[in-house]
């Protein structure tokens, strides 16, 4: 499993850090084309929110399980950038 549970990503910082990191390490492995990866872990409103760029399209995630963020994620690098590209 990549993430850790999702509800205690909201309580705790570190595991907070820890997910995005791997989040932003996933994806410059996988996708060395997309730029500008920026995740944030909103405790408040206990959101996930994803974006990127890549050349002139934007891509965008928001769930409220990191998990589903993530699939979101790669749906939108498939839809926006292998289809359409």
């Amino acid at each position: 499993m990549l993430f850790n549970d999702s509800k205690s990503v909201f309580k705790s910082r570190k595991l907070a850090k820890e997910t995005r990191q791997s989040f932003i390490s996933y994806f410059s492995e996988n996708f060395p084309s997309v730029r500008n990866l920026k995740v944030r872990i909103d405790p408040y409103n206990c959101q996930v929110i994803a974006s990127a760029k890549l050349g002139s399209r934007r891509l965008y995630a928001r769930d409220w399980n990191v998990e589903k963020c993530f699939k979101h994620f790669i749906f939108e690098y498939q839809q926006k950038v292998l289809i359409e590209g």
